[in-house]
């Protein structure tokens, strides 16, 4: 979960998502959040400056409304960040101010129209489209809807294995993509 702009990496097995973003309303230019959740009640917020002492904390206790099982996440170029569980996504409207959730659908029916469910990883890339990624396929989209399905590496996104683990676009815009104990960094 980030709150400013940035990307995610959410390893399942430790339950645990970090998010590196730049350029925060909170912190100054070049500085970087780590943000780490632990479960889903707890959020430790830390600032640094590569070049600074370890950072001040922040904790936040979640409200009970945020999934447990979280599957993608990203915030928006509309400023809003959004949670990908199961068939579900949630709206949080002002995450650079305020954790809560302002909103809960069902993915397709409430929003997001023909985006699958269960999703492997989400981004909002530098071209302003948001990619899904699920199995073999990603789904492009733009405007309300998904406008292409595609399969990973016949199609887009070249030499990045299926089924990832999750995904992140950096401050850099590179595009990484870890699965089990390898990460692939994807420049366009």
């Amino acid at each position: 979960v980030t709150l400013a702009v940035g990307g995610l990496i959410y390893y399942a097995a430790e339950i645990q998502m970090e998010v590196v973003s730049e350029n925060s309303s909170d912190i100054g230019a070049g500085d970087y959040q780590i943000i780490r959740v632990d479960d889903a009640s707890r959020i430790e917020w830390s600032v640094t400056n590569h070049a600074s002492e370890w950072p001040r904390s922040i904790s936040t206790n979640l409200g009970f409304d945020w999934p447990t099982d979280i599957d993608a996440a990203f915030v928006h170029s509309n400023d809003k960040l959004y949670i990908f569980s199961e068939n579900q996504y949630y709206r949080v409207s002002n995450p650079s101010y305020d954790l809560a959730i302002d909103f809960v659908g069902e993915i397709g029916v409430d929003g997001w129209a023909n985006v699958p469910s269960n999703l492997d990883g989400a981004l909002l890339h530098s071209n302003g489209k948001a990619y899904f990624f699920k199995g073999d396929k990603y789904y492009r989209y733009v405007d309300g809807d998904v406008d292409k399905v595609g399969t990973i590496g016949a199609d887009g996104w070249d030499g990045i294995p299926s089924n990832i683990d999750g995904v992140l676009l950096t401050a850099a815009e590179h595009v990484h993509f870890f699965k089990d104990d390898e990460v692939w960094r994807y420049q366009d």
